[in-house]
This record gives structure tokens, sequence and C-alpha cells, in this order.
């Protein structure tokens, strides 16, 4: 029926809609905040481009999560 249709294709992109913006919001505070901030700290002087501070941003978050899985390892024994 072309209600069905209608009414999955709007509430397909509603969804999509949220998860762009929860994307979005995500990546944006999280992890460009924190490359800005790490690259801040490394280099004062110098421009920050949204490549650098994303590139910055994901290493220091996957650094986080190795040391967190490992102090979680090393309480187990």
């Amino acid at each position: 029926m072309p209600v069905e249709e209608i009414a999955g294709s709007l509430l397909g992109g509603i969804g999509r809609f949220i998860a762009w913006m929860f994307v979005d919001l995500l990546f944006h505070t999280i992890i460009l905040g924190t490359g800005y901030m790490v690259l801040s700290v490394l280099a004062p002087n110098k421009e920050r481009s949204e490549n650098a501070c994303a590139a910055a941003g994901l290493i220091t978050w996957a650094l986080i999560a190795l040391t967190v899985f490992g102090i979680y390892r090393a309480t187990l024994a």
C-alpha cells in the first residue's frame, strides 16, 4: 500500500537524520575536541587543521582504550 511505503520512507529518513546528528555530535565534540587539545599542547604555535585534529583525536582515544583494556586484563590475574 502507498501509505506503508510513505510511512516507511519517512521513518527511515527520520532515523537516518537522528543517527547523522548523533555521529556528527560525537565526532565533532569528542574526537575533534580531544585532537585540538592534544595538538595545542604538543604544538602550541602551529595552525591545526581539521584532519590533523581528527587523526590526533582518534589516536588519543585508541591509546586510552588500549590502556584501559591493558589495566583491565592486568587486574584479572
